[in-house]
């Protein structure tokens, strides 16, 4: 009877009955997601539209424009809004690039939305496509390596810094940048400051998310009191609801960027 038991036990715990728990958990909290992302896109889209009518009317009043309001929406506005869906291939393009794991919520959400673009009107906050990152890594310009932690700052705008070039000796020295390359992976950001610096929504490899800010003003900070207890040990604890809560916060809660000046689009 024993042996029964624990063999009905197994069977309950089986891999494929793990496997169905995380995609029930993995589509419970990207239902959350979306609703996240889409409830301040919406808003944000109606100050755009109302924001680039106003500034359409303008143009066509004292300066003839004759382009239509839709003409211009198409090559102005920066509306938030979602991708398409990833697929397969493009999936397993991303894990090439990524020591840790894809987490299931993460890799749910590619499959479903693709992507997510906020627009200034959201700070840009951006949910890279895996095939956005995968144009990076063919780049002639600045390759994206990874979507390792440092690779993904030294493809940025601040990828001439000292700090992430091993040979000046003035930074991470070499086998740091592996350590942070291997142990945590980039998926989304936003920006903060206007362009001033990036807070960056990172993943571990045990599946945890985090935020990390950097600003062009505090790198021996974010050098010493960011990355070098990161490669310690990880501070990961969110689930990607909980740290893209934050993130979403953060695109929403800063100074509004105001309407487009009047003398350019």
């Amino acid at each position: 009877m024993r042996c029964l038991i624990a063999i009905f036990a197994m069977a309950l715990w089986s891999p494929a009955h793990s496997s169905g728990v995380i995609e029930n958990e993995s589509a419970a909290e990207l239902a959350v997601i979306v609703q996240m992302l889409d409830a301040p896109a919406k808003r944000v889209n109606i100050l755009e539209f109302k924001s680039r009518r106003e500034h359409h009317a303008y143009l066509a009043e004292s300066r003839g424009e004759t382009e239509s309001l839709d003409e211009y929406l198409e090559r102005h506005a920066e509306f938030a809004r979602f991708g398409q869906p990833a697929t397969d291939a493009e999936i397993a393009g991303l894990k090439a690039l990524s020591k840790a794991a894809i987490p299931p919520a993460l890799e749910a959400f590619y499959r479903e939305m693709g992507s997510f673009g906020g627009g200034r009107g959201m700070r840009n906050l951006t949910i890279a496509h895996p095939a956005a990152f995968a144009d990076a890594h063919r780049s002639d310009l600045r390759p994206l390596r990874s979507i390792g932690l440092i690779d993904v700052l030294r493809s940025g705008p601040w990828g001439h810094l000292q700090l992430f070039d091993t040979a000046s000796g003035e930074g991470l020295t070499p086998d740091q940048v592996s350590v942070l390359n291997d142990r945590y992976s980039v998926c989304a950001w936003r920006f903060v400051e206007e362009t001033e610096g990036r807070e960056y929504l990172y993943f571990d490899r045990a599946g945890r998310f985090g935020l990390l800010l950097f600003h062009q003003d505090h790198i021996e900070d974010f050098h010493s009191g960011a990355l070098l207890p990161m490669v310690e040990s990880s501070p990961a604890t969110d689930s990607l609801a909980t740290a893209l809560r934050k993130l979403v916060k953060g695109s929403i809660s800063d100074p509004e960027c105001g309407p487009p000046p009047r003398d350019s689009c």
